[in-house]
């Protein structure tokens, strides 16, 4: 494993390690333009070669750095800096849901768990109506401002654009055993319910200090598509009658039965609580002062404990059709799935970060089909690299540039993108820029073989293509990584 410390990858230097997860580590970073720490997470050099890995990676520091909302965790950045891929997001100096359920060993504060989760569910359905599907909404992902009256829902690592499908080529699928949804285990497309369910399961572990379904992966996924979950009252007997209504719903084995948003869900979650009507609204003024003053003396501050909840990759033979019914494992033939942890434990910060950066316009995880490769009409052409090199025999970094006449809307950018010759599957985007007319490629990055460069002007969350640019001649590399 490389040590990036003391190293600096684009604008950002490293400090230190303050977390991994399965395919990354998080590193303490300073960024020397806007002069402010970040957490700076970064694509682990074994997974370079693995493109599921990279696009996987790369759409979820984009898909993150196109929502901006007061409870998710800003992205400033994602992209390809000297050799290594890496998304740049806002340091958070408090703990995680997490963390906080392994301190108190029980469950937190009912008050203050239907508070976080009202934030949360602004954040989700928030996301939802940008076209993000979470995919892996659990405590570790559910962040603490430091003075622990704010949620913020993280880590948008296997987040989903709508439209795209969740199974990937070889038929595995990925998501934490303990959170996943029934349909994402059978291999089904993840849409906002999924997320729903996922939310359930928190909000059952808040309440009650425990998880609905418990044991080894293949047993917890067999549970979630066989088994309902126990009565919550019967883990928690303090928590009100009405409250197992609203829980069992998030956690219907069919979609269509689920709360068709987070808000409607967390709105049952305070009635039931409350004793009064769904709508009725629980925080005012004061009251939501004094409630988060005793809540917040249940624990003392301290520092990350808690256990870092894995992430399964369950591979099948062949993607289950619509309606077939999933027998249940037997435990003595079947397969342990491989577990890959996904959870990032990020230590509490030594600096306090600044305010937070402006953030460029989103761009596209998906590849364009353009109708036609005609260039819009204006001053556009593709340039060689700056100095002139000769492509074919150069090495390392070199400067791609292009000329453009038009002026930008507020939600387009540029993009420079890779494709192997006679295929339309770019192999990553190497960053997008809002106004520059050029980017800096690292050729090392890409295996030996003949592309086609192309600049993209691209428009919104789902990426739609505005305009190509232009198409370049395809041009040789005769190295690879």
């Amino acid at each position: 494993m490389s040590n990036l410390i003391g190293r600096s990858i684009g604008a950002y230097r490293v400090e230190k390690k303050i977390g991994e997860g399965g395919n990354s580590d998080v590193y303490l970073a300073l960024d020397t333009v806007n002069k402010q720490i970040v957490a700076l997470k970064v694509l682990r050099l074994e997974h370079h070669s693995d493109r599921k890995q990279v696009e996987r990676f790369w759409r979820g520091g984009h898909s993150a750095r196109a929502l901006q909302h007061p409870y998710i965790v800003p992205v400033h950045d994602a992209g390809l800096a000297d050799s290594r891929y890496y998304i740049a997001m806002e340091y958070m100096e408090g703990r995680s849901i997490e963390d906080v359920l392994a301190e108190q060993n029980g469950p937190i504060a009912r008050p203050l768990t239907l508070h976080y989760l009202e934030q949360i569910a602004e954040a989700v359905d928030y996301a939802h109506s940008r076209g993000v599907i979470h995919r892996d909404i659990k405590p570790s992902n559910i962040l603490l401002s430091a003075d622990r009256r704010t949620a913020y829902l993280t880590d948008f690592g296997i987040a989903l654009l709508t439209g795209q499908e969740t199974v990937t080529s070889s038929g595995s699928f990925i998501g934490t055993p303990e959170y996943i949804s029934p349909e994402q285990i059978k291999g089904y497309k993840a849409d906002v319910r999924s997320d729903i369910y996922s939310l359930g399961v928190t909000a059952y572990q808040m309440l009650s200090g425990k998880l609905p379904f418990d044991g080894p992966p293949v047993t917890i996924l067999y549970q979630h598509i066989n088994t309902p979950p126990p009565s919550i009252r019967r883990v928690n007997g303090r928590l009100p009658t009405g409250i197992d209504r609203p829980i069992n719903k998030s956690l219907a084995k069919k979609p269509e039965r689920r709360y068709q948003s987070a808000a409607a869900f967390v709105r049952d979650l305070h009635g039931a609580t409350a004793g009064r009507p769904a709508g009725w609204r629980l925080w005012g003024g004061l009251a939501l002062v004094a409630i988060l003053v005793v809540s917040l003396g249940f624990w003392a501050a301290g520092g990350r404990n808690g256990a870092i909840s894995p992430t399964v990759v369950v591979t099948r033979e062949v993607s289950p059709a619509p309606g077939e019914v999933v027998q249940p494992p037997v435990v003595t033939s079947t397969p342990i799935p491989t577990v890959v942890p996904t959870s990032t434990t990020v230590a509490p910060a030594t600096t306090a970060p600044t305010a937070r950066p402006s953030r460029t316009p989103p761009t596209s995880t998906e590849t364009p089909r353009p109708a036609s490769a005609t260039p819009a009409a204006g001053v556009l052409q593709l340039l060689v690299p700056a100095d002139g090199a000769d492509i074919r025999a150069a090495f390392g970094r070199q400067t791609f540039r292009w000329s453009w006449d038009q002026p930008l809307a507020d939600d387009q950018s540029f993009e420079l993108r890779f494709f192997p010759e006679g295929s339309d599957d770019f192999l990553a985007p190497f960053g997008w820029r809002k106004e520059s007319r050029a980017d800096d490629v690292d050729l090392n990055n890409l295996p030996a073989g003949t592309y086609r460069w192309r600049v993209l002007v691209v428009r919104g969350i789902d990426g739609i293509l505005q305009e190509e640019i232009a198409v370049s001649e395809p041009f040789i590399l005769v190295w690879g990584r």
